[in-house]
């Protein structure tokens, strides 16, 4: 276990379409003024972290991870940091991903848990910026988020792009392909 105040790590083993020394690392650092979501007040948080193909999509195969549970607070303080890579032979489908961290209320081992709000980065942007690091604010990501959207809190995350050289030439070959596809139509 790692000491009280270290940042936890947890890496994948880099799948073969990002072999080539691309990866992601995301830290989930902490969240402050997040929404009460138990009878008490207070919620059970728990941030997931996946690359997904869009906004919206599920993770892509191999690529999502899960915080430990911060019982009873409105302002956890997680301090693990995750290694994303994905399995994904299309370039187009890598070229649309996002990096999503979804923070969610522990209810238990048998529970999805109650969505609390997300952050969405795509991929592409983080890639032009070599990352990014910051308070985000949490989106909504459901029906009940989006009642209180203005009222979901902040999440302190730290993304860091490797090997970034390698998957921009992935990315520049999606957008030729579509540029081709787009001239002959």
């Amino acid at each position: 276990a790692a000491a009280r105040g270290a940042t936890e790590s947890k890496t994948a083993t880099m799948p073969k379409a990002l072999a080539g020394g691309v990866w992601l690392e995301v830290d989930v650092s902490e969240a402050r003024s997040l929404m009460a979501a138990d009878k008490n007040g207070l919620s059970d948080p728990w941030a997931g972290v996946e690359l997904a193909p869009d906004t919206g999509g599920n993770a892509l195969k191999g690529a999502s991870y899960k915080t430990k549970p911060q019982k009873r607070t409105l302002n956890p303080k997680f301090g693990e940091s995750f290694t994303l890579g994905a399995a994904v032979a299309d370039d187009a489908k890598l070229a649309a991903a996002t990096v999503r961290v979804r923070v969610l209320d522990y209810d238990g081992p048998m529970s999805a848990g109650a969505p609390l709000g997300e952050v969405a980065m795509p991929l592409s942007r983080l890639l032009a910026s070599a990352g990014a690091h910051g308070w985000f604010p949490l989106a909504a990501c459901d029906k009940a988020t989006e009642a209180a959207a203005g009222a979901l809190g902040e999440l302190r995350l730290s993304v860091r792009v490797g090997g970034a050289a390698a998957l921009q030439a992935a990315l520049d070959a999606a957008g030729e392909k579509q540029a081709e596809q787009a001239a002959k139509a």
